[in-house]
């Protein structure tokens, strides 16, 4: 009794150091693939688990894409090409129903052919939704939204994962999705400072392209002009003549 007592406030210990770390961090861990690597990172050691991965709806929101994971087979490290379709394997259906999804010792592998391997049996799972509140355009009323689903696996440890688990990863589900969509603003926020640099190099270089353009014709004008002040009653009609046409000419260009 008093190892299980032992054990069970380890890991009330473990879930608020968990709790504690994604909050602390969410505010400076801006760079999105850095936030989603700590935030799993974080979760599996808080909960001894021996595998797990991030996985988040795409722009048509018909296909979850893995954007981190952990303790997987070698292929899928980084695995964005192709999407889990809503509706399909625990992830998909979890994406659905937007409810948790504890799987215990007889899990079947089939359920995760793309992230688990077939050697390394699963004792136990929770796939849980990643959620966010937004405001309903019509009620003005705060609705929850699945974004994504973070599943952990217990590959080598027997023990399984339990109700607390899940409602600990529900209840964090919500600071996950706060922690995306912030990292996903900074991403944007970077992108457009990118833009604005490029228009600035870009207005740099056309300013510098028009002052030149502009340079030579005056160049010109104030010579021609010069001359003809200068030399005027010395001049024959005929280099009068062809330095009101180069004056014309210049002027015709400035106007161009």
């Amino acid at each position: 009794e008093n190892s299980r007592l032992l054990h069970r406030e380890r890991a009330t210990v473990g879930k608020l150091s968990v709790l504690h770390k994604t909050a602390e961090n969410m505010s400076y861990h801006l760079e999105f693939s850095k936030l989603m690597r700590f935030i799993l990172d974080t979760v599996m050691a808080g909960l001894w688990a021996d595998a797990g991965s991030i996985m988040l709806l795409d722009e048509t929101g018909q296909n979850l894409n893995v954007i981190v994971s952990q303790g997987m087979d070698e292929p899928i490290q980084g695995w964005t090409v192709r999407g889990v379709p809503v509706g399909e394997g625990v992830a998909g259906t979890v994406v659905q129903s937007g409810e948790a999804e504890i799987l215990q010792a007889s899990v079947d592998g089939t359920l995760f052919p793309k992230f688990v391997s077939k050697i390394r049996k699963i004792q136990s799972a929770i796939s849980c939704p990643i959620t966010e509140y937004v405001l309903e355009p019509e009620e003005g009323k705060p609705a929850k939204k699945v974004i994504g689903v973070i599943n952990i696996n217990r590959l080598e440890r027997t023990e399984p994962f339990g109700e607390e688990d899940r409602d600990f990863l529900l209840g964090l589900s919500h600071q996950i999705a706060i922690a995306v969509r912030n990292a996903r603003l900074y991403q944007e926020q970077k992108r457009n400072v990118e833009e604005l640099k490029q228009l600035d190099r870009m207005r740099s270089e056309f300013v510098s392209a028009v002052t030149h353009e502009l340079r030579t014709p005056l160049v010109s004008l104030k010579g021609y002009t010069a001359l003809l002040l200068a030399n005027g009653p010395r001049l024959s009609e005929e280099q009068k003549r062809e330095s009101l046409e180069h004056i014309r000419s210049n002027a015709s260009r400035l106007e161009a």
